[in-house]
């Protein structure tokens, strides 16, 4: 939850591998204003290279301001990797990709690990 909306993603994996995979984190694209996670066609064709893909939501630019979306991506990154162990994924291994306002996230969260400003926890 951030506030009061409710974060949600899709996880695509293989739930019959014995070693953990790989992650493609999948941010839709949308111009900051559309968009939505049951888009991630892409990324689903990583599957069968062996990548499991989960495909996020964030808060839009008409339910949040910015740096809100930042926040919200990394706090699906911070699930993920808490719940590795239950869906055997590898938490040294995450990948992020999308497209537009999904490929300006990516890179945001490329280069934001240490950025205080943009790091926020939720009670």
């Amino acid at each position: 939850m951030a506030g009061d909306h409710e974060l949600k993603l899709d996880l695509y994996w293989h739930p019959t591998v014995k070693e953990a995979e790989p992650l493609i984190v999948w941010i839709h694209g949308g111009a900051w204003r559309g968009g939505d996670k049951a888009e991630p066609l892409a990324a689903l064709r990583m599957l069968r290279l062996g990548y499991a893909v989960a495909s996020i939501n964030y808060r839009l630019s008409s339910e949040a301001t910015f740096p809100a979306q930042i926040y919200d991506c990394k706090a699906a990154i911070r699930w993920l990797r808490s719940r590795s162990s239950d869906y055997r994924l590898d938490p040294e291994r995450f990948g992020v990709w999308g497209p537009s306002a999904g490929g300006h996230l990516a890179a945001l969260l490329a280069t934001a690990g240490n950025v205080d400003e943009l790091e926020v926890t939720w009670a």
